[in-house]
């Protein structure tokens, strides 16, 4: 018999207990806690019931705990035997795995290039960015054995659509940023993002070559900006050390400010 002054458990199978007897006489003893308004100066008194309620708690986690083995004796007596049932059957699954997998992989890499051709023939408005446009625009679904040519065509008409307006978007906003701009977009389908990489590119630009005039369209890309100042006579040879994210950069900003470059 384990006894505190809040519960009385006996020393049974709990599947003997009155569990509603038992909840009834907790809830009713507990009640007082609701009531108990804890404070520095009774500070002990909260401490020694946090301490009389993790006893009851442990009490029933006990017998809980002890039930459950008891139970999971005969299954965990039997396991290794039902596991070894299923290795062998899963090593046969797994010989026939490999095989279905390499089929399904050939499969979608056939349709893959169906969806290309189809692609290529459909994209030729959208330039020299095509081909960096199509792994984004492409939905890996389509390439389930499950989607129908005609699914997958409507898709990437939709698609191709979309990006032919953004493209047009961002050129009509004849932003000094331009190339960059379009560089984002075809790594991304995004024109949040597009917007953001102007904003930082403008604002880059206002920090390294604060005497420039930047038009604020080169940040916001919604109307024509004015063309870049004409290149000075005479020409310097520049070596530049930087990785090719920084030189994209660098050759976006040198653009804008209208100087010529020729990469070597």
């Amino acid at each position: 018999m384990k006894n505190n002054e809040l519960i009385t458990i006996d020393n049974t199978d709990v599947t003997m207990w009155d569990f509603p007897a038992l909840r009834e006489r907790l809830e009713e003893r507990l009640a007082r806690y609701e009531k108990t308004v804890y404070t520095d100066e009774n500070i002990k008194a909260a401490k020694d019931d946090r301490k009389l309620l993790k006893d009851v708690k442990s009490s029933i986690e006990t017998e809980r705990k002890k039930y459950k083995e008891k139970c999971l004796a005969p299954y965990n007596a039997i396991e290794p035997e039902i596991k070894s049932l299923v290795a062998v059957v899963d090593r046969h699954i797994n010989a026939i795995d490999s095989t279905v997998k390499d089929f399904e992989k050939r499969q979608k890499e056939i349709k893959r290039q169906e969806i290309r051709d189809f692609y290529d023939r459909k994209s030729a408005h959208l330039g020299a960015l095509s081909d960096a446009l199509f792994p984004v625009l492409l939905d890996e679904k389509w390439l389930n054995a499950s989607t129908a040519r005609n699914k997958y065509e409507q898709g990437v008409l939709e698609a191709i659509n979309l990006a032919a307006g953004d493209i047009e978007e961002i050129k009509k906003t004849k932003s000094p940023f331009e190339e960059a701009l379009l560089r984002v977009y075809s790594q991304t389908m995004s024109m949040d993002a597009v917007k953001s990489k102007a904003a930082e590119l403008a604002e880059s630009l206002k920090s390294i070559a604060p005497q420039v005039s930047v038009p604020a369209q080169a940040a916001e890309a919604p109307k024509a900006a004015e063309s870049a100042p004409a290149q000075p006579d005479g020409a310097v040879t520049l070596k530049i050390y930087a990785d090719e994210i920084s030189l994209n950069r660098i050759c976006d900003f040198m653009k804008a400010i209208g100087v010529r470059y020729e990469r070597v």
